[in-house]
């Protein structure tokens, strides 16, 4: 505390020294009782607004981010361990590949739901199914794809999207496997 104290009372002697500071003391000098009072009182506030926005403004944002982020990230955990036995599931799994005939029930069936038509399709030797779709409605592609993924468990390996010249249909070639 004295070495504080001591560097406080050289920084006084060193601004009184200097004609600035002469004249800062001797126009406050010249200032009546209540003048100097008012001027002491301003110069607190002052101090203490810059205190405030300087120190105490930045340390409550940052405690108001952390705790949101505390949040968010309890809130995902929770999430992540009401699912836990959901994703073994899923991660355990046998990885039998489904049978041609099976996959291609199971798609022409779920498309059908959507309004969709093959134009052409073909199996393939390592049990996908290549599709080939005209003039489809691009929702209608997508709301099946998200239907047969998640009701049928088919993963869709790859899809080619091309423009049809009425708005809003496409022509489409997927590749599915079970």
């Amino acid at each position: 505390m004295s070495l504080f104290k001591d560097h406080m009372e050289r920084l006084e002697i060193r601004l009184l020294e200097s004609t600035i500071g002469q004249r800062c003391l001797a126009w406050y000098r010249r200032l009546p009782d209540r003048d100097q009072l008012l001027f002491n009182l301003l110069m607190g506030v002052t101090l203490v607004t810059l205190i405030v926005v300087a120190v105490v403004l930045p340390a409550a944002r940052y405690a108001l981010a952390s705790v949101s982020e505390y949040q968010t990230a309890r809130d995902d955990m929770q999430w992540l361990q009401a699912n836990e036995q959901a994703a073994m599931k899923i991660a355990n799994a046998d990885a039998k590949p489904i049978d041609a005939n099976s996959l291609l029930s199971t798609t022409v069936a779920s498309a059908r739901e959507f309004g969709i038509k093959f134009r052409r399709y073909e199996p393939t030797a390592d049990g996908e199914l290549r599709i080939w779709l005209e003039k489809v409605s691009f929702d209608k592609l997508l709301s099946w794809v998200q239907a047969i993924a998640g009701r049928h468990q088919l993963n869709v390996d790859s899809i080619t999207v091309s423009p049809e010249a009425e708005s809003g249909l496409i022509n489409a070639r997927l590749e599915v496997k079970g």
